[in-house]
C-alpha cells in the first residue's frame, strides 16, 4: 500500500501490512519504487489517480511486476475517446452520431456535445446549444482538457436531451473468455459526475438490454480484454436508440453494486486474472440476484453550489444496514486536494424499492459531525418521488425539483436534548451545552402540547418565527445531537446543522422580549437613544467599555424605543447566577497522603450533590503509582452507579490519555476532562513530555470522546506561575489553552496550580483570551490559596464575565507535582461572597459546612476554610 505524507495514519495506510510513503499518487517513477523496495509481485492501480495511465502500467511490467488490468497497449486504445470509438465501430457497437471539430457549425444539429478524447470523469465536457456558443466551449473544454490530462483533442457528438446511462461489466481472462456481469444505471448524475449507481439497471427494453450486453463483449473480444472493465452506454429515452459512449479499463468506483447482485469478489477475481488463472466460470453461470444501489458521499455542501468541503471529521458513524466503503474515520482532516469522495454506502435487497427504502434509512443513520456532506441531499434525491418512479435520465439531477431541509427537526432535536438532560439532572447538573446560563425558560411543545416548562428557547434562525421549540413527529432518535459550549451540532435524516448558541443580538422580534441586555460586565460610555425613538436594526444604541474595549450595542432588528434602563457611567450589575464545578472528591483528595476510603468517596459525592453542588468531578483515572489515592478511581465509579443510577456516570472524570480515556468509556462514563500544562518543566514532570508532545498526545483522546458522545472538558496549568520557570508569560498560556480548545474541548479552566496569581494577573489573562477570539463563556478559573489571593482572584473573574468557578469544598486540594501548591479555593468561601453579592449558586450553604465537617473528620485534620470554622464552630 502506498501513502503520501498527507496519508499517513489515515485507515488504509493503517490497514496495509506494509505501507510505502511517496511523494504523490500521481508520481509514476515513486510509486513503482515503492512496490519494488516492498518486494511485492503486483500493482493494483485502484480506480483513480493511475488507473488509466499507461505509461504507469508499462512502468510496472518494466520493473518485472505484475500490472492487475489490461495491457498498456489496450489501456492507451481505449483510454483515447476518438480511437476508442474507431474500435467500437469495427466491432459493431452503436456509436452516437459525431462531428469534426473543423466543419461548419452552421452545419451541426444543436444541441451537441464538446468533451476531451483523452479522459472522463466529467472533465473537458461542454453541452452547446447553438452555433454561437461552439467557439467559447470548444476553448473552455480544451482548457480544462489540457489542465486534466495533458491533451486538448476533442470530439463533438451529438447531445441526447434526454438519456440515461447505462454501462456493462466486463471481466476477462487471458485465456480469450470475455463475460458480461450484466449492467448498471448511473443516470443520476451531477454535471457528468455520477451520484447514485445501481444494479441492475432497470427498467431495459429487452432489445437494448441484449444489445449492450452482446455488444460489451465483442469490443472486449476485439481488443483483447484482460481483467475488469466498464462498457458504458446512452441510452436516448426519446428514440429508444442506445449509442456507445466509452470504455473504462479499470474497476469502477459503483462495482459494489455488481458484487452485491452476482455475488463475485470483482478484486479477488482480478487479482487472479493477473496471476494467469482463467476465469472458471462461464457466462450462464453469473447470477442475478436481487437489486443494489450505491450513494457517494462527498465532502461538498450540496444544497449551496456543491461547493467542496474542509475540515477535521469529530464524530464518523456509518450505517450498520448497508455496506460501506469508505476512508474516514474521526480525527480525520478533510481536504479540498483531492476527490471529495469520503465513502460509499452500499445496499442490497429482493427488489429496487426494498433497496430505495433500505438507503434511505442508511443515509438517516450516517452521521459526519465537523465538516459538511451531501448525506442529506442524497438522502432527499434517493426518496424523492421521481427516483422512486424508477430510472432517472442524465439532466434529471442538475433541474431535480429537490428541497433543502429546514432546520425545524435539527432545532427541534437539539430542545429535545437540552430538555432530556435538564430532565436528568434536577439541579441544575452543568453542562457546556451551547445555552447561556440563566437564558429565557421556554415551553417544550410537542403537536401543540406542553410537555413541560423547565426547557431552554432555542432562538429560531428566521424571523417572525415563535421561538418555541416544536418536536412535532421528531424524537431524539431521529437523529444525532453533539452539544457544545458554541452551540449544537446535528445531524437529522442525513443533514448536518450548526446551530449556534444564543445570542441577545440576533434574536428575532418575537423571539424575545425586545430587551438589549450587555453581554458582559463593563462601563456604559454612551446612550444613544432616548425611549420614544424609532431605530433601524444594526443601529447603534449604546456603547460599552469592556475588556479595555469599546463594544457597540446594536439594534438586532427594527422597532421603537420603550425604555431605557442605563446611562452613561453605569455598570451592568453583576450575573443573577454562577456554576460551581465542584473538585474536591479528584483535586482536593489527590494530594492526601493517608487513603480515604472508596466508600467515604461515594458518599462526599453523595453529600455534595445533596448539598446542590450542580458538577462534581468524581475522580482521574490516572496510574496508581503516580497518585495512590485515586487508584480506585474505578471502583468509585462503580460504586456511584450502583448507588445513583444513571446519574453516577454523569460526574466528569480526568483521564490523562487514551488508557484512561477508555477505563472512562468501558465504564460508560459521559464527560471528561484533559490536563495540560502552560509550561515545559511542568509538563515534563506531570506527563513526562514537552508541551507540544502534550497536545499531540491529547488529540486522539480528545477525537474518541468525541465520537464516542462524551464532553470534554480541558484543563491548563500553572497559568500565573511555575516553581521552577517563574512567572509565565500570558501569550504562552493563551497558545496552549486556544490549542487544547480547538482539539475540540467545550470549555477551558484556567488554573493557578501555584497561587502566585493576583486580580491584576487574572484580568490580564481574560483581556488577552478575549483579544485570541476566546470569550469568557468558554472560560473557568480554577484558584488555590497559597498566597491568600484566591477569592479575590474570583471576584476580579466575575466582574470580567466568567461563570464557571472551580472550588474544592473545605479547602481541600494541592497538586502531587507542584510542592508549594497548597489549598484549592474553598467552595464555602466562593458561596459565601457569591451569595453576599446577590449571585445565586443553587447551593446550601449549611449543607456544604456539614459536608466538610464531616470529611474534615474522615482526613482527622480541620477543614482550612474560614467559612467553615466560621459556621461549624
Amino acid at each position: 500500500m502506498v501513502h503520501t505524507a498527507a496519508d499517513a495514519h489515515a485507515p488504509h495506510a493503517r490497514a496495509a501490512q506494509h505501507a510505502e510513503e511517496v511523494s504523490s499518487y500521481l508520481d509514476v517513477e515513486a510509486v513503482v519504487a515503492a512496490a519494488v523496495r516492498s518486494g511485492a509481485d503486483a500493482v493494483h492501480p485502484g480506480y483513480g489517480f493511475l488507473s488509466e495511465n499507461a505509461a504507469f502500467a508499462r512502468a510496472v511490467a518494466e520493473a518485472g511486476l505484475t500490472f492487475v488490468g489490461p495491457t498498456p497497449e489496450v489501456i492507451d486504445e481505449m483510454g483515447r475517446k476518438d480511437r476508442a470509438r474507431e474500435i467500437a465501430v469495427a466491432a459493431g457497437v452503436p456509436v452516437v452520431p459525431s462531428y469534426a471539430l473543423d466543419d461548419d457549425p452552421a452545419g451541426l444539429a444543436y444541441p451537441v456535445l464538446v468533451k476531451a478524447a483523452a479522459g472522463g470523469g466529467g472533465k473537458g465536457m461542454r453541452t452547446v446549444r447553438s452555433a454561437a456558443e461552439l467557439p467559447e466551449a470548444v476553448e473552455a473544454a480544451q482548457r480544462e482538457a489540457r489542465s486534466a490530462f495533458g491533451d486538448d483533442a476533442m470530439l463533438v457528438e451529438k447531445y441526447v436531451e434526454h438519456g440515461r446511462h447505462v454501462e456493462v461489466q466486463v471481466m476477462g481472462d487471458a485465456h480469450g473468455t470475455v463475460l458480461h456481469l450484466w449492467h448498471r444505471d448511473c443516470s443520476a448524475q451531477r454535471r457528468h459526475q455520477k451520484v447514485v449507481e445501481e444494479a441492475p439497471a432497470p427498467d431495459l427494453p429487452p432489445g437494448v438490454e441484449e444489445t449492450v450486453l452482446s455488444s460489451a463483449v465483442a469490443l472486449a473480444q476485439q481488443v483483447g480484454y484482460t481483467g475488469a472493465g466498464t462498457v458504458e452506454y446512452l441510452l436516448d429515452t426519446d428514440t429508444g436508440e442506445v449509442y456507445f459512449l466509452e470504455m473504462n479499463t479499470r474497476l469502477q468506483v459503483e462495482h459494489p453494486v455488481t458484487e452485491a447482485v452476482t455475488g463475485l469478489d470483482l478484486v479477488e477475481l482480478q487479482l487472479r486474472v493477473a496471476d494467469g488463472e482463467p476465469l472458471g466460470i462461464a457466462q450462464q453461470d453469473v447470477r442475478r440476484e436481487g437489486h443494489a444501489i450505491e450513494a457517494r458521499v462527498y465532502a461538498e455542501d450540496a444544497w449551496h453550489g456543491f461547493l467542496p468541503q474542509a475540515g477535521t471529521a469529530t464524530v464518523v458513524r456509518w450505517p450498520q444496514v448497508a455496506r460501506v466503503d469508505h476512508a474516514l474515520e474521526p480525527g480525520q482532516k478533510v481536504g479540498t486536494g483531492f476527490d471529495p469522495m469520503l465513502g460509499k454506502v452500499v445496499v442490497h435487497a429482493e427488489d429496487r424499492e426494498v433497496a430505495r427504502d433500505l438507503l434511505v434509512q442508511a443515509l438517516d443513520d450516517t452521521v459526519v459531525l465537523g465538516l459538511t456532506t451531501n448525506t442529506g441531499f442524497l438522502r432527499a434525491l434517493v426518496d424523492s418521488p421521481q427516483f422512486a418512479a424508477g430510472p432517472v435520465d442524465t439532466a434529471w439531477l442538475d433541474t431535480a425539483p429537490l428541497t433543502e431541509p429546514d432546520d425545524a427537526g435539527a432545532r427541534a432535536l437539539a430542545g429535545l436534548a437540552l430538555e432530556q438532560e435538564l430532565r436528568a439532572a434536577p439541579r441544575g447538573a452543568w453542562q457546556p451545552d451551547g445555552f447561556r446560563v440563566g437564558g429565557q425558560r421556554g415551553p417544550l411543545v410537542e403537536d401543540g402540547r406542553v410537555l413541560d416548562t423547565t426547557g431552554w428557547v432555542v432562538p429560531p434562525s428566521a424571523p417572525d418565527a415563535d421561538g418555541l421549540v416544536r418536536t412535532g413527529t421528531f424524537a431524539l432518535g431521529d437523529g444525532f445531537v453533539r452539544r457544545t459550549s458554541a452551540g449544537s451540532e446535528v445531524v437529522v435524516r442525513g443533514q448536518r446543522f450548526v446551530l449556534d448558541r444564543a445570542d441577545p443580538f440576533r434574536r428575532s422580534t418575537t423571539a424575545g422580549d425586545g430587551t438589549l441586555t450587555a453581554p458582559m460586565p463593563g462601563t456604559v460610555l454612551a446612550v444613544s437613544v432616548a425611549e420614544g425613538d424609532t431605530v433601524e436594526e444594526g443601529q447603534t444604541l449604546g456603547v460599552l467599555e469592556a475588556m479595555k474595549m469599546e463594544v457597540a450595542l446594536k439594534a438586532a432588528y427594527a422597532g421603537t424605543v420603550t425604555e431605557v434602563g442605563a446611562a452613561t457611567g453605569d455598570q451592568p450589575g453583576l450575573p443573577e447566577s454562577v456554576t460551581i464545578w465542584e473538585v474536591g472528591p479528584r483535586d482536593g483528595l489527590q494530594n492526601e497522603s493517608a487513603i480515604v476510603p472508596v466508600e467515604a468517596k461515594a458518599e462526599f459525592v453523595e453529600r455534595l450533590v445533596a448539598a446542590g453542588l450542580p458538577v462534581v468531578e468524581a475522580t482521574s483515572f490516572v496510574h496508581p503509582r503516580w497518585v495512590p489515592q485515586l487508584a480506585d478511581s474505578d471502583e468509585l465509579v462503580e460504586l456511584l452507579v450502583r448507588r445513583q443510577g444513571r446519574d453516577g456516570r454523569r460526574h466528569p472524570v480526568l483521564v490523562p490519555n487514551e488508557r484512561g480515556l477508555q477505563r472512562a468509556i468501558d465504564l460508560g462514563c459521559q464527560h471528561v476532562a484533559i490536563f495540560g500544562s502552560a509550561t515545559e518543566t511542568f509538563a515534563q514532570k506531570n506527563l513526562n513530555r514537552s508541551v507540544d508532545e502534550q497536545l499531540a498526545m491529547f488529540e486522539p483522546t480528545v477525537t474518541r470522546a468525541l465520537a464516542e458522545g462524551m464532553d470534554v472538558r480541558a484543563y491548563v496549568s500553572m497559568c500565573f506561575g511555575d516553581p521552577w520557570e517563574g512567572e509565565v508569560p500570558v501569550g504562552q498560556v493563551v497558545r496552549v489553552g486556544r490549542q487544547l480548545l480547538d482539539l475540540g474541548a467545550s470549555q477551558l479552566s484556567l488554573g493557578d496550580t501555584i497561587g502566585v496569581g493576583t486580580a491584576g494577573h487574572v484580568t490580564a489573562l481574560l483581556d488577552a483570551f478575549n483579544a485570541a477570539g476566546v470569550g469568557d463563556d468558554r472560560l473557568a478559573v480554577h484558584f488555590h490559596d497559597t498566597y491568600g489571593q484566591a477569592l479575590a482572584n474570583a471576584h476580579a473573574a466575575l466582574r470580567h464575565g466568567v461563570r464557571t468557578f472551580d472550588a474544592s469544598a473545605g479547602g481541600l486540594g494541592g497538586c502531587p507535582y507542584a510542592e508549594s501548591a497548597t489549598g484549592n479555593l474553598a467552595t464555602e468561601d466562593l458561596v459565601w461572597m457569591l451569595h453576599g453579592l446577590g449571585v445565586a449558586t443553587g447551593v446550601d450553604l449549611e449543607a456544604l459546612v456539614a459536608t466538610s465537617t464531616w470529611m474534615a473528620d474522615v482526613l482527622g485534620r480541620p477543614s482550612p476554610s474560614r467559612v467553615v470554622a466560621a459556621l461549624a464552630g
